[in-house]
């Protein structure tokens, strides 16, 4: 633990200890280190780091050598960073930058240029556990007023690297930041230069943001930024639904629904797009109502191709489709409807999708929103669960060796005949009882003769 000051006043500084042995032997390796970027910003907030880097005068080629002991990986060796593992710890190396350039050569750059390479003053910070702080940017002062500035000149800094256009609403939508009204003005003319980064860069901040406690107000504030790399969403911006379920455009409901999830990914990337397929399906009747047949499908349609575009990995497009496309499904409290679902969508997908139901239902007209809809739901399938009620294959008290044995020849018909037993059961037709399914399966045998 490391006291600096803050306010005038102590304030400790924990270092995760292979962070210190990272440091030492750089040091005693003829080099100077210091730990640099969002973990310094993060300690002077009282936060726990995430992440770990290090500023280092000594080259990669030297640093490999240094921690020869450890496990080293070439994260990013072209641009001066390879990441060593101590302990389990993963901690980012990179030699000294200059502003505009990926690295510096040996002895080119101080600490002084590389805190003047970052790309915000709050992260361009160094901390040194025995010569302290180093901050001459200001970055202290700004952290502690909540302000994200650009270091230097904000188009410099943005035209190094456009993702930090997005970078500075993440920041803002994770801590409440504000933007200094000079990096912003800037954030505004170089946000379309996003559709040249990387899209899988992109992605990794979007689902960041998304999980911000102010990501709401921040994709409300900023839509055409969002839209650069995201346009499938710019239709639903203002779009008014004509409805009497909703008070707000369509682009709005969405913004309020996600107000009313968790910071969990899978559920807020759902709620994103789960209305995105609206504008292309609006209907008005001769009362004038807009009606938007078929929108959970397009929707879901439209977010599986944006998802692959932004390299999201497949299991989690797979999640989050499925989730757009069952949001508006009307699920009932009775038993046999709710197996049925948990053993079309599983446990996971069936308990997330009840939460977007609720946050979806809780973003409508206040004449329309019900309060509690989902509880009953929720307790009777975790009832289900509880009591190992069947809802899928596994659970049945028959299986393909009994069919056999019951004299049905080993053909397709076996998985036939089980999934009518399981639907008889699920529905309640049929006692998960393991006399009443043979007889039950001898009928379905003779059906398919």
């Amino acid at each position: 633990m490391y006291k600096i000051k803050q306010n005038n006043k102590p304030f400790s500084v924990s270092f995760a200890p292979p962070v210190l042995e990272a440091l030492r032997l750089l040091e005693t390796g003829g080099g100077e280190a210091w730990v640099v970027g969002g973990a310094v910003r993060d300690l002077l907030c009282g936060r726990k780091p995430k992440d770990w880097d290090i500023a280092t005068s000594v080259t990669p080629e030297r640093t490999r050598a240094i921690f020869a002991g450890w496990r080293v990986l070439d994260t990013g060796v072209r641009h001066g960073t390879l990441t060593v593992i101590i302990r389990g710890c993963p901690i980012e190396v990179t030699i000294y930058r200059l502003p505009g350039d990926a690295a510096a050569r040996a002895g080119a750059a101080s600490i002084e240029d590389d805190l003047a390479a970052r790309d915000f003053t709050m992260n361009a910070i160094a901390y040194h556990p025995e010569r302290g702080i180093l901050d001459p940017r200001g970055g202290h002062s700004d952290l502690r007023a909540g302000i994200i500035r650009a270091v230097g000149d904000p188009a410099a800094r943005f035209q190094e690297d456009a993702l930090r256009v997005l970078r500075a609403l993440r920041l803002a939508s994770l801590f409440g930041y504000r933007l200094a009204p000079e990096t912003a003005a800037v954030m505004r003319r170089w946000g379309p230069r996003l559709s040249r980064v990387a899209p899988e860069r992109v992605w990794r901040e979007f689902r960041l943001l998304l999980c911000g406690a102010q990501a709401p107000e921040i994709l409300r504030r900023w839509p055409d930024i969002i839209g650069v790399f995201l346009p499938e969403m710019l239709p639903m911006v203002a779009f008014d639904q004509h409805s009497p379920y909703h008070i707000f455009d369509v682009y709005e409901h969405t913004l309020q629904a996600i107000a009313h999830l968790p910071p969990a990914p899978d559920l807020r990337l759902a709620m994103f797009f789960h209305d995105i397929g609206k504008p292309a399906s609006f209907f008005q009747d001769a009362a004038g109502v807009g009606h938007f047949y078929g929108h959970p499908r397009l929707s879901a349609d439209i977010a599986a191709k944006a998802l692959k575009r932004l390299r999201s990995s497949r299991a989690e497009r797979v999640k989050i489709c499925a989730l757009v496309r069952w949001h508006d499904l009307d699920i009932s409290c009775r038993a046999n409807v709710i197996r049925r679902w948990l053993r079309k969508l599983g446990p996971e997908i069936f308990f997330s999708l009840l939460k977007i139901k609720r946050a979806d239902n809780l973003a409508h007209h206040p004449d329309h929103i019900r309060p509690g809809a989902t509880d009953k739901i929720i307790q009777t399938a975790r009832k289900i669960l509880d009591e190992g009620d069947c809802y899928r294959l596994a659970d049945l008290k028959i299986n393909g060796r009994d069919l056999l044995e019951l004299g049905i020849p080993e053909s397709r018909d076996i998985g036939r005949i089980l999934a009518a037993l399981l639907q008889a059961v699920v529905a309640g037709r049929c006692a998960n009882e393991k006399q009443a399914l043979l007889l039950l399966a001898a009928d379905e045998a003779r059906k398919l003769k």
